[in-house]
């Protein structure tokens, strides 16, 4: 069998390279196993890597999918997601600051498609001055969400010992000077949410200058989160239970006085309107819909309910990660 590889990007790894954490290392350490299969002596007559290739049915495109089926056995389409889940609010794509969690990973990572990032509206004002950020909210609660809550908190000497980019790095220094809270929005419970232990752990243990950063936890949103069918959902699920455990340890302890900043796991909440600066359409703030959950254990849905929650920083910057 003969394998030739055509990638759009210049260089190989695609999620591995431009999605994974700078500081997760360890994750992208599986480019040592793709390095073995490529300079293995038994491949190098039958594997193939083409870089800076892109494949597609219209004219701009320097191969079509109809010239790759004619010359090959088989094609597989191996490309990843290459748009966004939007929100679905009034004016979302018309705001600045609100960034979708794909554009904002591949930007730190150094993904060549978003390096204008640290130039755009998103993060500059009108004098091309980084912005002052007191608070970032972020859609979803995923292990890409808390990587991007993990990424705009930590330490900076930590961060600076990672691949994160140069332009991203000196962005995160300039906003942690303002930066108080990031907050993580769910819109079911804490059962429900899919980010791993691992991932909470690290989130619960961040310092900044020496300085604890606490994870908070409202007991009432984990209270009504607790319906019998999350508790059944709970039954023989070993992982899940060590993940509420870790929560319940996480919410009992009391944030310690002198923290200036902290992080927000927010749950039964969904966003129904986003609100910008009349002066220059720069995000201000978010306001939310409380939800409760209906239906069978793995099947729960979030049903909204009359009460309505708007952060609280009507005054302040917010960038929104959109996941």
């Amino acid at each position: 069998i003969h394998i030739d590889i055509y990638e759009k990007l210049p260089f190989p790894y695609g999620l591995v390279r431009y999605g994974v954490a700078p500081d997760h290392p360890e994750v992208k350490s599986v480019t040592n196993t793709f390095e073995e299969i490529f300079q293995s002596p038994k491949n190098q007559s039958r594997l193939r890597y083409f870089g800076n290739i892109e494949i597609g049915q219209d004219q701009t495109k320097q191969l079509s999918l109809s010239s790759l089926l004619s010359h090959y056995s088989a094609v597989i389409l191996a490309y990843g997601a290459h748009s966004d889940h939007d929100l679905g609010l009034p004016n979302e794509h018309d705001i600045s600051g609100v960034l979708s969690s794909r554009e904002f990973v591949n930007w730190y990572n150094g993904h060549p498609d978003y390096q204008h990032l640290h130039r755009s509206k998103h993060l500059v004002d009108e004098e091309g001055k980084l912005r002052k950020i007191k608070n970032i909210v972020i859609i979803g609660n995923g292990n890409v969400a808390i990587d991007c809550a993990r990424i705009c908190m930590k330490d900076l000497t930590d961060l600076a010992k990672t691949d994160i980019t140069k332009e991203s790095l000196e962005w995160i220094e300039a906003i942690q000077t303002d930066l108080e809270s990031v907050s993580i929005i769910g819109r079911r419970g804490h059962v429900q949410s899919s980010f791993t232990i691992k991932e909470l752990r690290e989130l619960s243990r961040l310092t900044n200058e020496q300085q604890p950063i606490p994870t908070v936890f409202h007991p009432d949103e984990l209270q009504l989160g607790l319906t019998e069918a999350s508790k059944k959902e709970l039954d023989n699920n070993r992982p899940k239970k060590r993940i509420m455990e870790l929560i319940d340890n996480i919410a009992k302890q009391s944030p310690p006085s002198e923290s200036r900043k902290k992080i927000e796991m927010r749950f039964l909440l969904s966003p129904t309107q986003l609100i910008a600066d009349p002066t220059d359409q720069h995000i201000q703030s978010i306001r939310l819909q409380r939800n409760e959950l209906t239906g069978p254990p793995h099947e729960q849905k979030a049903k909204a309910i009359a009460d309505e929650v708007q952060l609280p920083f009507l005054d302040d910057d917010v960038a929104l990660a959109d996941l």
